[in-house]
């Protein structure tokens, strides 16, 4: 549990836990909480797990809050580079033709992704505003005070640094979705989010080991399955994982020439090391894997080393100064 923080809280939610961080001067790891979400968790539920990730001794503290990839929308666009007021006109204009709701009903955001022989590549993110009072009503609700709003796509970047650099591929398995982006340095060139995640393999662990839900995602933290169970829970989700990791390398190939030269992997599910082990082998020649997380946990305060691989997008947020 985080007592007190200095900074601003980094806190990822999703629908099987809560993860909170605190870094200290350094940016290390100082204090975390993470707290694991029954099935179909209600706004309540959510409030009492936020409390138990941070204490109400840190009233104070604000709080940067993640945004699940499929509860935005994302666009990478390219537009002739002018001044902020034309520029925000035209990004409006952009919107409105591909927009599937009403303008009034979402909140728009972008990133510069670089400016080149005057044209200015944008990411463009677009959120419902009910997401986001949603959110408010659950961090509010707690006690707490929202500082900022992020993207998985960005925090995830943040929080690897420099050992993200080059042409590399970023794979982060929620409960609910994967986040795949390729970067190529700091410029992200592809974004993309599935819709499935970790919530597979703990589905199909239920009916294999006759255990409910919460039982099996503490038995997929023991990294203790046998083949059997591998082959019955896991393999079908890294088989469809796999399929999707050569989709994007051949997208990038082919759009953008560009082939990414490592992957790097990380999420709670990857605590059970047959599962990297049987990507490793599988994907042969297509680049080189890596399962990564954060240097803000090397130094910092003890942590478990599965989860280490869940908080990285909480440590993203809590960068986020």
């Amino acid at each position: 549990m985080i007592d007190k923080c200095d900074k601003a809280i980094g806190l990822d939610i999703s629908d099987s836990s809560i993860k909170a961080v605190c870094l200290d001067a350094g940016n290390k790891l100082e204090s975390y909480g993470i707290e694991d979400l029954i099935p179909g968790s209600t706004d309540q539920d959510l409030v009492i797990a936020v409390k138990k990730v941070i204490s109400s001794q840190c009233r104070g503290c604000e709080i940067n809050v993640g945004l699940r990839g499929t509860e935005v929308l994302t666009k990478i666009l390219k537009l002739e580079a002018t001044d902020s007021e034309e520029l925000t006109a035209k990004v409006e204009n952009e919107i409105k033709s591909f927009l599937p709701v009403l303008r009034e009903e979402v909140e728009v955001s972008w990133e510069v992704i670089s400016v080149d022989d005057n044209q200015i590549k944008l990411l463009v993110i677009i959120i419902p505003k009910e997401v986001l009072l949603h959110y408010q009503r659950v961090i509010e609700g707690a006690g707490f005070t929202i500082k900022n709003f992020e993207i998985n796509a960005l925090t995830l970047k943040r929080s690897l640094g420099s050992r993200a650099s080059g042409k590399v591929m970023l794979i982060d398995v929620h409960a609910e979705e994967i986040d795949m982006e390729l970067y190529h340095d700091n410029e992200v060139i592809i974004d993309r989010t599935l819709p499935f995640g970790g919530k597979k393999i703990t589905q199909l662990l239920t009916h294999k080991i006759n255990v409910n839900v919460e039982e099996a995602e503490i038995f997929k933290r023991k990294n203790e399955i046998d083949e059997e169970q591998f082959l019955y829970a896991y393999k079908p989700f890294a088989d469809d994982l796999m399929a999707e990791i050569k989709r994007l390398i051949s997208l990038a190939e082919l759009e953008y020439g560009i082939k990414p030269e490592k992957i790097m992997l990380t999420g709670g599910d990857f605590a059970q090391s047959k599962l990297f082990e049987y990507l490793h082998k599988n994907l042969g020649e297509d680049s080189v894997l890596e399962l990564i997380n954060s240097d803000a946990v090397d130094g910092g305060v003890e942590i478990k080393e599965a989860d280490k691989l869940r908080l990285c997008n909480a440590i993203g947020l809590a960068l986020k100064q």
